[in-house]
């Protein structure tokens, strides 16, 4: 049989063990809870930093849409500029063919009415066709003036 100090002595012993082993469960699950802090920490490090790249590459792939749409829109710009002057060109080239082809026309319209003008005086002096009228004129003047024309 134990005698009471013996037993207080285990009973002590008991409860240290008990105290120790109770501490070292809390510092295990301190430990695990720093852990996990620790490794939830470097996870959301991470993932921000996946998201920051996701971010970037999409912020570049719209810069360069940007840029691949503002070169398009250069690039028909100029090639427009291209046709308005080829266009302008061409009615210019039209413009002086009609022109020219007005100013021949008139030049050979006078040509001609100089030539019948000639060929009227010419026909006056000899005697044969008469003045052109242009105005009313009193019989009696020209039956004194041309008595061949009176005849008419």
């Amino acid at each position: 049989m134990q005698t009471s100090k013996q037993t207080s002595k285990q009973e002590r012993k008991k409860r240290k063990e008990k105290k120790r082993k109770e501490a070292n469960k809390q510092e295990r699950k301190k430990e695990r809870k720093e852990a996990n802090k620790q490794a939830n920490k470097q996870a959301n490090k991470q993932a921000r930093k996946k998201e920051r790249k996701k971010e970037r590459k999409k912020e570049r792939k719209e810069a360069n849409k940007q840029a691949s749409k503002q070169e398009r829109k250069k690039e028909r710009k100029k090639e427009r500029k291209k046709e308005r002057k080829k266009e302008r060109k061409q009615e210019s080239k039209q413009e002086r063919k009609k022109r020219s082809k007005q100013a021949r026309k008139k030049r050979s319209k006078q040509a001609r009415k100089q030539e019948s003008k000639k060929a009227k005086k010419k026909a006056m002096k000899q005697g044969r066709g008469r003045p052109k009228k242009h105005f009313w004129v009193c019989p009696f003047f020209v039956h004194y003036t041309y008595p061949l024309l009176a005849n008419n």
